[in-house]
């Protein structure tokens, strides 16, 4: 099993729990920033860390590759997809607190988006609407924080989406979602490019190409700073790699500002 610090002073960090009362945790090693009672938000799961999914080749199933439930620092890199639902991120609070922390997905490629197989039950979905393939992150309780999806390619029916729920969190001052970066990705012939909703924190969008996409940013989120950080501070951070504006971007309900600009 593992202790995770979700929020508050040490947030981000996690041991491995080597001895337990109970009433006492004993980790493998000292954290570094001691979480403090009553500023952090601390929770035990079991330890799903250090995964590195390199170089396999999905084809017709319902998901490609997904981290359902709580997962540590790990590595997606250099797979590709066809037919078969994308990468997955799948945090949240069910039963327990389930988060992810520093995962990346890189130089991943979605090949041929569309597929007729349901993501969780087999073929069940086979005779209805096809459906896109995404690398998804989605969390309806903290945390999933400092994921990363940089040098991706989606060439058909694919995009990225960062979907956060507000339901289940356990406060309105701590974003289900925290520090994603998703930068130098190519999406190519789809309807919807990146989709950023829900309340998010810390998400850095830059240097993305989008070819033959009808709406290649749609953000509909409440986005929050940190509970510590400068209120004005901005959390959603829109950039292109050139001189040309960013085009068919649909932004609403985004507090408290959103920039959009060349980077």
């Amino acid at each position: 099993h593992m202790c995770f610090v979700a929020s508050g002073a040490g947030q981000g960090q996690w041991r491995r729990v080597v001895r337990n009362t109970r009433d006492t945790l004993r980790v493998d090693r000292a954290w570094d920033v001691l979480p403090k009672g009553g500023r952090s938000i601390v929770g035990v799961n079991h330890e799903v860390s250090h995964f590195l999914v390199v170089e396999n080749e999905i084809r017709d199933a319902g998901i490609g590759f997904q981290f359902y439930g709580a997962a540590m620092d790990s590595i997606v890199a250099g797979n590709k997809c066809r037919r078969a639902g994308g990468f997955r991120s799948h945090a949240g609070l069910y039963q327990h607190n389930q988060p992810q922390f520093f995962i990346q997905y890189i130089n991943n490629q979605i090949l041929d988006g569309p597929t007729p197989w349901d993501h969780y039950g087999g073929d069940k979905d086979r005779d209805r609407t096809l459906k896109n393939s995404d690398i998804l992150v989605d969390c309806s309780g903290p945390i999933s924080l400092g994921i990363i999806i940089r040098d991706n390619e989606m060439q058909s029916h694919a995009g990225i989406r960062i979907l956060a729920a507000s339901g289940d969190a356990a406060s309105p001052l701590i974003p289900p979602i925290q520090e994603v970066i998703v930068e130098g990705n190519k999406v190519s012939h789809t309807d919807v490019g990146l989709e950023v909703s829900g309340p998010v924190s810390g998400v850095l969008i830059r240097n993305n190409v989008f070819d033959d996409v009808d709406t290649c940013l749609t953000a509909s989120a409440t986005v929050l700073p940190q509970p510590w950080a400068n209120p004005l501070a901005v959390t959603l951070l829109i950039t292109n790699s050139g001189t040309e504006p960013v085009e068919n971007v649909v932004i609403t309900n985004v507090m408290p500002r959103v920039l959009i600009g060349s980077g």
